[in-house]
């Protein structure tokens, strides 16, 4: 059986097309009402291996009363004062709102966890001073923040190491104090502890008549990571030395 076929009729007036259909205005300040302050809900810092700095966020300066204001100034600081503060001064040209306009202003947060207050001072038309504030909440970088705890999680410590300052996890090894001749035998360095004689080098070292073989013998150390300067075995090491002559240590700095 066969539907029947609808069909739709658009009535137009004498006097022409039908005009447009407006969509409904939305408001932008909703339920909010006089200068409202919007921040970040927090500003993460960056971390780029060797410095944790303040992360940067947006605020929005909106004006959700009647008539119109002016932005005069903001000032970003902690409550106590500590740690300085930034401020902005606005030129009315460009800072006056009406109901629902807002304002954006990059800021930079702090590089360690803490709480700043945002206040920002407007004067409506009748020149009164109305003032609005937000707290600004600074937390760390979360890739810091994930490599810092595996690193303890691990037993391990984590924090600013050599003369670049680098943050790294220095971690305990599983071999710490066993024999080692090179720090190839070692998950982290092997620190020279002295010499034997040998009459089978691993180097296949000859030496003259009257020089006896000595190897350089070390144990592994107890972390994985090894700043300043000490006896490190990087490579096997021998020498042909006079018997009862000294055997010379080969310092190693690392910065």
């Amino acid at each position: 059986m066969r539907r029947p076929l609808l069909v739709t009729f658009l009535l137009v007036g004498c006097g022409g097309a039908a005009p447009p259909v407006a969509a409904p205005a939305t408001d932008a300040c909703a339920d909010a009402t006089g200068l409202v302050v919007e921040v970040p809900a927090t500003v993460p810092s960056r971390w780029n291996d060797a410095l944790i700095v303040g992360g940067t966020g947006t605020a929005t300066f909106r004006w959700c009363g009647e008539g119109t204001v002016v932005i005069d100034r903001a000032r970003l600081a902690h409550d106590d004062g500590a740690g300085g503060s930034t401020e902005w001064a606005f030129d009315p040209a460009s800072a006056r709102l009406a109901h629902g306009q807002s304002l954006p202003r990059d800021f930079t947060g702090t590089a360690d966890p803490g709480v700043q207050t945002l206040t920002v001072t407007a004067r409506d038309d009748a020149g009164r001073e109305i003032t609005a504030r937000a707290v600004v909440q600074s937390v760390l970088d979360p890739t810091f923040v994930a490599a810092r705890d595996t690193c303890l999680a691990g037993g391990g410590t984590f924090g600013p190491v050599g003369m670049a300052r680098i943050f790294a996890c220095d971690s305990p090894t599983h071999d710490a104090g066993q024999r080692c001749l090179s720090s190839h035998d070692c998950e982290g360095a092997c620190l020279d502890a002295g010499t034997e004689v040998t009459t089978s080098p691993p180097d296949g070292r000859t030496c003259a008549p009257g020089e006896q073989v000595r190897l350089h013998v070390g144990a592994c150390a107890a972390t994985t990571l090894h700043f300043g300067c000490a006896a490190l075995l990087e490579e096997v090491l021998t020498e042909c030395v006079p018997a009862g002559h000294l055997t010379r240590t080969h310092t190693v700095c690392v910065d």
